[in-house]
């Protein structure tokens, strides 16, 4: 998005964001496309301009998307020797099977070198629009200055009635059974676990039960690092987190530990957690 406007090349664009000591980033994600920006009070105005000219009339050009793709090419061929990154990805792809959540967001090899700037412009027809657009202003500004400048900046964009269609996503289809699988990488000297349960979404009022868990037996001091890692020294690295986005999420708990040490640092956490839903947190825990 912010590589080349209708009025701006990337190289114009980045001095403009540079000469109000702004900056102006976009990112996509697993169910969204962020555009964020940061700059003075003062230069509000002109940085919204600017984010209004990203978000309506983006070009993408060809020589800067073919740039990015070499960039990204490059990333996802950091993967294979990344133990971390290729168990989550692993993972990912095991969990949510027949979902949209099991593809990595970085792309693949083909459909990379497949993708046009065509391609791009396409899918910002289809999801660039009013309808489908959250905003969020944040600092020293008044609710009536904001939507002032925000209708100022955007009233070209806002113009565009047609109706934001959401795409079609499926349901993941259910886990018949547990499963596990190993990837052997030799030139890879640590081993990375992963355990993972289908859980609750964004909207699931389960979320908040397993962010308090998470955030219970997560972090130095917490059941699992002090089981694992400091009472038997199995794991350099130790831990769980939650992961609720639109759909259906997950539960993962992971560690870092030598080949050897795989099998015992599992059936520890297993035990952890086995405890957790027959006994509960501790009040102290919770």
């Amino acid at each position: 998005l912010t590589r080349g406007t209708k009025k701006h090349s990337a190289e114009q664009l980045a001095a403009a964001v540079e000469n109000l000591g702004a900056s102006l980033n976009a990112s996509g994600g697993r169910n969204s496309l962020l555009l964020e920006g940061k700059s003075l009070k003062a230069d509000f105005p002109a940085l919204l301009a600017l984010a209004a000219e990203v978000l309506a009339e983006p070009t993408f050009p060809a020589g800067e998307m073919e740039k990015r793709r070499v960039a990204r090419l490059a990333d996802l061929e950091s993967i294979k020797e990344d133990s971390w990154r290729l168990s989550g990805r692993q993972l990912y792809q095991i969990l949510f099977a027949g979902h949209p959540y099991a593809r990595d967001p970085l792309g693949t090899e083909a459909s990379l070198k497949k993708l046009t700037p065509d391609d791009l412009r396409s899918f910002h027809r289809r999801t660039v629009r009013p309808g489908n657009l959250v905003l969020a202003v944040t600092g020293d500004v008044t609710l009536a200055e904001a939507q002032a400048e925000v209708e100022r900046a955007l009233a070209k964009f806002f113009k565009d009635d047609a109706p934001f269609a959401p795409p079609a996503v499926p349901a993941p289809p259910p886990l018949a059974a547990g499963r596990r699988d190993v990837t052997t990488r030799p030139e890879l000297r640590d081993a990375v676990f992963r355990l993972a349960w289908r859980a609750a979404s964004v909207n699931d009022p389960d979320r908040a039960a397993l962010d308090v868990l998470a955030a219970a037996l997560d972090g130095m001091g917490n059941r699992l690092f002090t089981e694992v890692r400091e009472k038997r020294g199995l794991a350099y690295a130790v831990g769980c987190y939650n992961f609720p986005p639109l759909d259906t999420g997950a539960f993962i708990v992971y560690g870092g530990v030598k080949p050897e040490n795989v099998g015992e640092a599992v059936r520890l956490c297993l035990a952890e957690f086995r405890q957790v839903a027959e006994k509960g947190l501790e009040p102290d825990e919770l």
